[in-house]
């Protein structure tokens, strides 16, 4: 694990510590301990924010992507590459996917321009 990827969001899920990076990764660290859980690739540009709603971690990144992971265990390998076959698809409803959240505002962390 590449020790200076840049923080840009983080969120807490019970003992667990969730970052959002630039790289477009989600790392998942003990927040009692400090250890390193997991990792894996969530988008394809900088994440922006994190919010937990109903025991699912939801990511928002620069690109206006928004992707949903389980908050109890990591994705494996096959449901986070899941999401890069259908990128396509989603990518000319990515206006309505994000506006269909309606008053969604998740806390951000990080600069508010991106």
């Amino acid at each position: 694990m590449d020790a200076r990827v840049l923080l840009k969001c983080a969120t807490l899920v019970g003992r667990s510590l969730w970052v959002g990076c630039a790289d477009g990764a989600i790392r998942v660290f003990d927040s009692v301990t400090g250890a390193f859980l997991h990792a894996w690739p969530a988008h394809l540009s900088t994440l922006k924010s994190l919010a937990v709603i109903r025991g699912t971690v939801f990511s928002l990144a620069k690109d206006g992507s928004v992707r949903g992971w389980p908050a109890l265990q990591p994705p494996t390998p096959a449901a986070y590459d899941a999401w890069k076959v259908r990128r396509a698809v989603w990518e000319g409803r990515r206006g309505g996917v994000v506006g269909g959240l309606g008053g969604w505002r998740p806390q951000t962390c990080g600069r508010s321009g991106g």
